[in-house]
């Protein structure tokens, strides 16, 4: 219970009880800004504090990522991109909080959202390229952009099954 109220999924009132946060469009968009946020902090760090060697094994997982077929191949190929972006940032700080985001979407994001895949593999070779050219902000706009994008990805998803709350129900 701590846990989820950490992570904003409940509330704990003493003498009260715990209730549970609705998922609604402003929630979804703050987590994937916050998100975007997350690594965009990361890919303009990467770009600063990254050697030749970082690249290019950044290189390598942009390539794994930008041929992977099926959704599983995506999401390791995109979790290896990530690490290693995070890695370039020597920033345990940054880790730590990656490690603290939950998804919204159980599972496997990319299975599970229609139109992620193509989104993610034009964010990340934008990003990538960014990186690669050594302009971190433009690195960081194409995060910023993608995670806005998968947001919204995210809320048409969860209005198609109706899972989305709102203040009126």
């Amino acid at each position: 219970m701590i846990a989820l109220e950490s992570e904003g999924w409940i509330s704990i009132e003493p003498h009260r009880g715990a209730f549970v946060h609705g998922l609604d469009e402003n929630s979804v968009r703050d987590h994937y800004a916050l998100l975007g946020a997350l690594y965009a902090l990361a890919a303009e760090r990467a770009t600063e504090r990254g050697d030749a060697d970082g690249l290019a094994k950044l290189t390598e997982d942009e390539q794994d990522l930008r041929i992977a077929e099926t959704s599983d191949d995506v999401q390791h190929a995109n979790e290896a991109y990530l690490r290693q972006v995070f890695a370039m940032a020597h920033s345990p700080r940054l880790s730590s909080f990656s490690r603290l985001m939950t998804s919204v979407i159980p599972g496997n994001f990319f299975a599970a959202v229609p139109g992620s895949i193509p989104s993610q593999k034009r964010g990340i070779s934008a990003a990538h390229r960014a990186i690669k050219a050594a302009d971190g902000a433009r690195a960081s706009a194409e995060f910023v952009q993608l995670l806005r994008h998968h947001g919204e990805l995210v809320i048409e998803l969860l209005k198609d099954r109706s899972i989305l709350w709102s203040p009126a129900d």
